[in-house]
């Protein structure tokens, strides 16, 4: 299993206190409060060029066309990416664990494209990415070949 981190560093000097905190919510509360906020940390990753699920990703783009909540006829992708080589990276972002129907709607977004005849020849990858992955998710994803998954976490560790 692989991981997608998000760490966030205070700002606040606080030169008199001895004693630095490490804040630790509990897993069930280091998640984003909604799948949005997720998006936006991601993309903002992305459109910094900075590397994210261990690529060099860049949003699709064509003219009209942006890779953000991408339609197609059988949902919203809530981003569409692509690689150097002109791969195409279906990514399912979710804020928590409490989506046994990630892997399938991931996929059934794979069958789509690998059907298109507007992206024929195009190789299709699905990355799942959340806050708690269940023992079925991680088994249903490792036996895919076209499906990558990760775990994000948030952390505020004072310095």
């Amino acid at each position: 299993m692989k991981k997608c981190d998000v760490a966030v560093e205070s700002d606040i000097d606080d030169t008199d206190s001895a004693e630095k905190v490490t804040i630790d919510i509990g897993i069930k509360r280091q998640q984003f409060s909604n799948e949005k906020l997720l998006e936006n940390e991601l993309t903002a990753r992305i459109e910094s060029d900075m590397s994210v699920f261990g690529m060099n990703l860049k949003e699709y783009k064509r003219k009209g066309e942006y890779g953000r909540q991408y339609i197609i006829p059988v949902g919203r992708l809530d981003l569409l990416c692509e690689d150097n080589q002109g791969n195409l990276y279906v990514v399912e972002l979710k804020k928590d664990s409490g989506y046994d129907d990630a892997y399938e709607q991931t996929v059934q977004y794979l069958e789509w494209f690998e059907k298109s005849e507007k992206f024929k020849g195009k190789k299709v990858y699905g990355i799942i990415c959340l806050n708690n992955l269940t023992k079925e998710l991680i088994l249903r994803g490792h036996n895919d070949k076209r499906m990558r998954l990760f775990e994000y976490q948030i952390s505020y560790t004072e310095l």
